[in-house]
């Protein structure tokens, strides 16, 4: 079982619902970026890579069956650093363009993770468990 099978069976709807409200009430709508699944990037991996650059993860979107994308909300500010490194990271993005500045950014050598050691924090209850959960 993986941890978004078991995340979607110990949380239900009305608890992600609340947390993400609770999310985007403090950190402000930001911009969604989502992922198609199955291509070795879940949600979990892609929320650990942009904390360990700083980027603060919020309203995550679970791919439950084919064809559903993961997707994860990051602050406006953020957004444009965010989608770089995962463009760089050869993820297979398929939310429209954060910052057109984006669009020529290839998979590739990435930048120093320059929060590694102490990555940006979990946010919500569903951060907290995914982060728990390693």
């Amino acid at each position: 079982m993986s941890i978004t099978e078991l995340f979607n069976l110990l949380v239900p709807d009305v608890f992600k619902a609340l947390d993400d409200t609770a999310a985007i009430s403090r950190y402000g709508r930001g911009v969604k970026l989502t992922w198609e699944r199955g291509h070795g990037f879940s949600g979990a991996a892609v929320e650990r890579m942009l904390r360990r650059y700083g980027v603060r993860v919020y309203a995550r979107q679970y791919a439950t069956k084919d064809g559903d994308d993961f997707g994860v909300m990051v602050t406006k500010g953020q957004a444009r650093w965010a989608e770089n490194i995962l463009r760089r990271a050869g993820v297979p993005l398929t939310s429209p363009l954060a910052d057109e500045s984006n669009r020529h950014v290839m998979p590739g050598r990435m930048p120093r993770e320059w929060r590694k050691d102490e990555p940006q924090k979990p946010v919500g209850l569903a951060g907290r468990l995914l982060d728990w959960l390693g």
